[in-house]
C-alpha cells in the first residue's frame, strides 16, 4: 500500500508481474518504476525486501518488523 498500487495482482508463477518480481527482486521492480523509486525511501526498502521475501522462512517476523527503523521511528 506504500505505492497505492500492487506490485502483482496474484502471487502465481503465471502472473507476469509475479514472475518479474520474483526474477529480480523487489529492489529492481522498485528502481525499474520511477513512480514507486520516489515513494519508497531507502530506510523502508530494506523493511520491504525482508517483508516481501518469496521464502516464508526467511520472512521477517512481526517483532522485527516493529523493531525496524523504519516503523520504529513512526510509533
Amino acid at each position: 500500500m506504500l505505492t497505492g498500487e500492487p506490485m502483482a495482482e496474484k502471487a502465481v508463477v503465471s502472473n507476469a508481474k509475479f514472475q518479474h518480481l520474483a526474477t529480480h527482486g523487489v529492489e529492481h521492480v522498485i528502481a525499474a518504476n520511477a513512480t514507486w523509486h520516489a515513494l519508497v525511501p531507502p530506510h523502508c526498502l530494506t523493511l520491504l525486501v525482508q517483508m516481501l521475501h518469496l521464502e516464508p522462512s526467511k520472512r521477517l517476523d512481526i517483532e522485527s518488523v516493529v523493531a525496524h527503523p523504519f516503523v520504529s521511528t513512526c510509533a
